[in-house]
């Protein structure tokens, strides 16, 4: 849905994904590589998960700068299931994601230069653990005023980046509450 009023553009907007995926690895040896009686194995890997997005966006062209206003709500499920064949064993997890958003950016055009600032702020709850974080970009352009079309970039982005739902799969260093742990030695 959008709608415009003067200098202001409102929009809603709501989104479904689905997305199903199988992974198999079959391997065969001659010697026992895989810590079980079998010479060989065969893992299943299936993946199944749902993604609702609610958002709504309002953007303002002020005399002094640009200024856009984004919320939403995000809600992912996620489901895994690894089997492996021969010893009939077999691992499930579950990840529900919660993502609250929060995020204003502020543009403006002085001369040849554009300068854009952004704040976003995002509450996620992993699996009932908690999270929040802020990410911060600034980014100035200088727009070279020839016949070719130059651009020189300046940007500073500071971002969390959540675990990708194989990482916790497989990862062992990621605890229940998401940060990751390694201790290595020389």
């Amino acid at each position: 849905w959008n709608k415009k009023l003067n200098s202001t553009k409102m929009s809603i907007d709501f989104s479904q994904q689905k997305n199903t995926k199988k992974s198999i690895l079959q391997m065969n040896s001659s010697e026992n590589l895989f810590q079980n009686p079998y010479s060989n194995v065969l893992q299943i890997l299936d993946l199944d998960s749902e993604k609702y997005s609610l958002q709504f966006n309002l953007k303002n062209n002020f005399s002094f700068a640009t200024i856009d206003f984004r919320s939403g709500y995000s809600y992912k499920n996620e489901n895994a299931k690894l089997s492996e064949f021969f010893t009939s064993e077999s691992e499930v997890k579950n990840l529900k994601t919660h993502d609250f958003l929060n995020e204003i950016i502020i543009k403006k055009g002085v001369g040849s230069f554009d300068l854009s600032g952004t704040l976003r702020s995002h509450f996620l709850n992993f699996n009932q653990i908690e999270k929040n974080y802020f990410e911060k970009n600034l980014q100035v352009q200088y727009k070279l005023k020839s016949k070719a079309s130059m651009v020189f970039s300046l940007e500073y982005a500071n971002r969390y980046q959540s675990p990708d739902f194989l990482d916790l799969f497989y990862n062992r260093n990621y605890n229940p509450t998401l940060s990751y742990n390694q201790n290595l030695s020389l």
